[in-house]
């Protein structure tokens, strides 16, 4: 049986607004996803966005046969904002995996809901289902052509004296074999 995983990009999100007696004070938001809730994956704290938040974040997931076949199962995706003493929850977003469950990647605009159900702005999301191992570059070059070692990406730095010490990086891809060489 074949291993998969959910990548979720958590990009960010737009128009959350803040409680009535925290007007003046930047809101310090981050997010927590989950399949199923025995796994559950967090966002780091933004500290800067305010109402408009970015985490750029990658969390993958484990998912089970079960899951994908489920016309119910959900990816689901809390937005909560940091306080002093405990932490409120802003938002949810659930987005059915059959949306999920496709090939290639897919970028999601969904509705974020208040607990008691009204709008409370977007929050945008690309998610990638990874098969075998832990990231797509190992499964495309595990096994592809026999006697071929997989790449490795080398940087040579080189120092301009004559532009105030500005240095320039030469990238370029080798196999293992012209290193040892």
């Amino acid at each position: 049986m074949e291993k998969k995983r959910l990548e979720v990009n958590i990009i960010s999100a737009q128009d959350l607004e803040k409680p009535l007696l925290r007007r003046f004070r930047r809101m310090k938001t981050y997010a927590v996803a989950w399949i199923c809730r025995n796994e559950k994956m967090s966002t780091r704290i933004d500290r800067r966005g305010g109402v408009f938040p970015t985490w750029n974040d990658k969390l993958i997931l484990s998912l089970e046969d079960r899951f994908l076949q489920s016309q119910t199962c959900a990816l689901t995706v809390n937005i909560y904002r940091q306080g002093f003493f405990r932490d409120s929850l802003i938002g949810s977003v659930r987005i059915l995996m059959s949306a999920l469950v496709t090939d290639g990647v897919n970028f999601f605009v969904a509705q974020v809901r208040r607990p008691s159900g009204r709008p409370q702005g977007i929050l945008n999301l690309a998610s990638v289902i990874l098969y075998g191992k832990n990231n797509a570059f190992e499964d495309k070059f595990e096994g592809d052509v026999k006697g071929m070692s997989k790449p490795e990406i080398v940087v040579d730095q080189k120092v301009d004296s004559t532009n105030g010490g500005d240095f320039s990086a030469n990238l370029g891809v080798r196999s293992n074999e012209s290193l040892e060489r």
